[in-house]
């Protein structure tokens, strides 16, 4: 597998480059561009420098649509599975009780819940 490194840029650059598509749209063609194993890198670079996961995410939420302030609520349950979990999990599957447990929570509760994985969970 691939060293996975987070980016190496002033946090404020940093907060530009992470209020994108590519990281809180799953269904736009963004997504694609890396993987969500480097997505987790570099958001738990950019949270683990003592960036603002929240600013960020509100930021870029300001001026979008309904359709997509909610897929911003899937990428981010997305990368709590991705983290939280040892085996794989979709975000998608109503039968697992961990991921209706995380689909439950309100955004606030989700991105502290993320910010807490990144910090101690991704080296």
């Amino acid at each position: 597998m691939k060293y996975l490194v987070p980016f190496n840029e002033p946090i404020a650059e940093y907060e530009k480059i992470l209020q994108n598509r590519e990281y809180w749209d799953d269904l736009c063609d963004e997504w694609s561009y890396s993987t969500i194993e480097e997505k987790i890198v570099r958001l738990a670079g950019f949270v683990q420098m003592g960036g603002n996961l929240n600013k960020v995410i509100n930021r870029y939420a300001k001026e979008k649509d309904q359709y997509k302030r909610d897929r911003i609520q899937y990428c981010v349950g997305k990368y709590i599975l991705k983290i939280a979990e040892p085996y794989p999990m979709n975000i998608y599957d109503t039968r697992d009780p961990f991921v209706r447990r995380v689909k439950r929570l309100e955004k606030k509760v989700m991105v502290r819940f993320l910010v807490k994985l990144l910090k101690i969970g991704v080296r």
